[in-house]
């Protein structure tokens, strides 16, 4: 004697067969979506008064780019440079930026000295991007914006350090 539901069983083993070969055959995930994807970023450092020069890093290259038609006694001051970083120094200086406070800064900060020395440090990290405009670099400038500009500036390698003019 047949049992009357043998095909209607059949039907459903192959069913309950068919979803588990399902679960276990999903299209795995990307290696890329189980890590953090890769932020790009770049790292403005304008510098005015005296100077009218910039540091840009974005990502792990560095380049000094001198004011237009400079004529700075010290040479180094009037050639461009380029430098190419080890990732772990670049990406440990943006994590610093970023843990330190970067993103709360005010966008502007203010001096009432007469004689000052503007610092323009802008960040971008993949879609987001603040720029922080000191009015002098040395008063009236958050601590986190003067590290930027002193370890860019020693990260660039030849010491294109500030130079202080009386006035």
């Amino acid at each position: 004697m047949k049992f009357p539901y043998t095909s209607l069983c059949f039907l459903g083993m192959l069913f309950l067969g068919l979803m588990l070969l399902r679960c276990n055959t999903k299209p795995k995930a990307s290696v890329e979506e189980f890590q953090e994807k890769r932020k790009t970023y770049t790292l403005k450092v304008e510098r005015s008064a005296f100077h009218y020069d910039s540091f840009i890093l974005k990502d792990d290259t560095l380049r000094y780019i001198p004011q237009e038609k400079s004529d700075h006694p010290n040479a180094l001051y009037n050639r461009p440079t380029q430098r190419v970083l080890d990732s772990a120094v670049t990406n440990n200086l943006i994590k610093k930026i970023v843990q330190d406070g970067f993103w709360q800064l005010d966008p502007t900060y203010k001096s009432s000295s007469s004689c000052t020395s503007p610092l323009q440090i802008t960040l971008q990290a993949n879609e987001k991007s603040k720029t922080v405009i000191c009015d002098d670099f040395e008063r009236d400038c958050p601590e986190l914006i003067k590290y930027i500009d002193q370890k860019i500036v020693e990260l660039e390698g030849n010491g294109l350090k500030r130079i202080y003019l009386p006035g």
